[in-house]
């Protein structure tokens, strides 16, 4: 399936990890727009002290949340089938204090690459993307998850705010 034939009902009916591996591609595609655009357009951004160390940092923290959610997510699915769910279930490893660790990930690898190229551009692209994501991907991806498990996903989502 190609990203342009996305639509409410075709992103209703995927997969949770096909709506992120969706994100991945989405946050590529910026990233490499984003330092396209720089390149021709001549907006490189200022440097300032530490900020090569900034953009590592959180290179790092970013792959090591995407890492933690997708070894917590393989772990908690292993454990028990859908009907058999509690809480206590999703509030493990990264989703104790997100319910979208995956989605932080990805925008800190991203916000922390811009500022390694120094590229203006992919940094506002980042922040921008990321809302745009939490206004439909995510919203898609939190139906798709209360359909799956019911009332015990509601009463996460109510413990986990972000």
């Amino acid at each position: 399936m190609d990203i342009k034939s996305i639509s409410s009902e075709n992103i209703n009916a995927m997969k949770v990890h096909q709506i992120l591996a969706h994100s991945y591609l989405i946050y590529f595609g910026v990233f490499v727009f984003g330092v396209l655009l720089d390149f021709f357009l001549g907006t490189m951004f200022f440097m300032f002290p530490g900020q090569t160390y900034v953009g590592v940092v959180l290179v790092w923290i970013g792959s090591y949340l995407l890492y933690w959610a997708q070894k917590t997510s393989r772990r908690t699915h292993k454990k028990r089938n859908s009907e058999e769910r509690v809480v206590a279930d999703f509030m493990r490893g990264p989703y104790k204090y997100t319910r979208t660790p995956s989605q932080w990930g990805l925008m800190m690898m991203v916000l922390g690459f811009g500022l390694l190229v120094q590229s203006m551009v992919v940094v506002v692209l980042a922040v921008i993307v990321f809302i745009l994501m939490k206004l439909t991907f995510i919203r898609k991806e939190e139906n798709r998850l209360y359909q799956k498990y019911g009332e015990v996903y509601m009463q996460y989502k109510k413990t986990v705010r972000c």
